[in-house]
């Protein structure tokens, strides 16, 4: 089952709830230093969430010493918003349509805004998935430890057409339960048809189940908030998906 139209803010209640009791936190990992930006805090009745993400994001690095970069989040702001305009990226404001950044093209806004700041070794790369997001835990996780926020963009769901930053992670596992086959909940649901909303399991050789919570700034909220990664797969009701990987140069 995909988290749908539910919003997470306590993982190991929405886990019991969905799977069933006995999960536990295995692994937990928060980029400490992230701003967690609001898009309230800045101008404008159009749809920005993906500035702000960029901002957050670029905001990071510049207090992690890359000093051509703005100190003022409002300037970050409206500069990477300026640049997404002259490219026709960001749609603004047209009447009562509220048209927003295209998220395909977040990649390479990103690319710009290191460019125009004079870091030409700076990256961004953006990757999209038709597929189960366990398919992408290697790479996020990864990006994730060595202290790399991305930007996380979502086709359905409660965080429908929306884009988050994704800021930590954290691992939940619990022995296999088997659960007899007659079993039914409230609705009147198989435990196997309910297990089928869910997504299958990632079970290691020791019989462990496994879940990935992405830790996320949502841009509505300063609360820390959570996706369930192998819940974004379109076999079980998951959205379409694709995540940017912003790299800084090295520096000097």
């Amino acid at each position: 089952m995909y988290q749908g139209k539910q919003r997470i803010q306590d993982p190991q209640r929405w886990l019991n709830e969905v799977l069933g009791p006995g999960f536990e936190r295995r692994e937990t990992f928060h980029i400490e230093d992230y701003p967690r930006l609001q898009m309230k805090d800045f101008p404008g009745r159009a749809q920005h969430c993906s500035i702000t993400g960029l901002t957050s994001v670029f905001m990071y690095y510049s207090n992690q010493g890359y000093d051509y970069l703005p100190k003022n989040e409002q300037t970050m702001f409206q500069r990477i918003m300026r640049l997404a305009r002259w490219r026709g990226i960001n749609l603004g404001q047209i009447g009562f349509f509220k048209g927003g950044t295209i998220p395909f093209f977040i990649g390479h806004l990103a690319r710009v805004t290191w460019r125009f700041y004079g870091y030409l070794d700076g990256k961004a790369e953006l990757h999209s998935f038709l597929q189960s997001g366990r398919r992408g835990e290697p790479e996020i996780l990864m990006e994730l430890d060595e202290g790399r926020p991305l930007l996380l963009s979502l086709s359905s769901g409660y965080y429908k057409r929306h884009t988050v930053t994704v800021w930590g992670y954290e691992v939940w596992e619990r022995q296999k339960q088997n659960i007899p086959e007659n079993n039914s909940n409230d609705a009147g649901e198989s435990s196997t048809e309910n297990r089928a909303r869910v997504g299958d399991f990632v079970i290691n050789a020791t019989g462990i189940e496994r879940r990935v919570m992405l830790v996320i700034n949502d841009h509505w909220s300063p609360e820390k908030r959570y996706i369930d990664l192998y819940s974004l797969d379109p076999a079980y009701g998951g959205p379409f998906f694709q995540f940017c990987r912003i790299t800084p140069p090295e520096q000097l």
